[in-house]
């Protein structure tokens, strides 16, 4: 926890089967015991499926940005987007 809280950013590294994914649920479940709503969320993004642009966002000719998957769930975590899931009452939101 104490790396949690000083930390911006944690990464899980491994070889394939050393149970990461079950690493980082196992830990939103704990963050999530006992409490009425969900205190901690998880949003999934596979970089290998999009392209860069995609992921990240670009500019387009026009001079207009056009916001990747990563900008879009990161301003719909810090402010609390309810249309996208993030609530005011979830302390620990992540992207995995």
């Amino acid at each position: 926890q104490e790396l949690l809280d000083v930390r911006h950013s944690v990464m899980l590294l491994g070889p394939a089967g050393c149970a990461k994914t079950t690493i980082w649920k196992t830990l939103q479940g704990a963050h999530n015991l006992d409490k009425p709503k969900p205190t901690c969320v998880a949003e999934t993004v596979n970089p290998k499926a999009v392209t860069g642009d995609e992921l990240y966002g670009y500019m387009t000719l026009a001079k207009d940005w056009k916001d990747g998957v990563l900008s879009i769930i990161m301003r719909g975590m810090s402010k609390n987007f309810a249309d996208q899931g993030f609530h005011d009452y979830q302390t620990y939101k992540w992207v995995v």
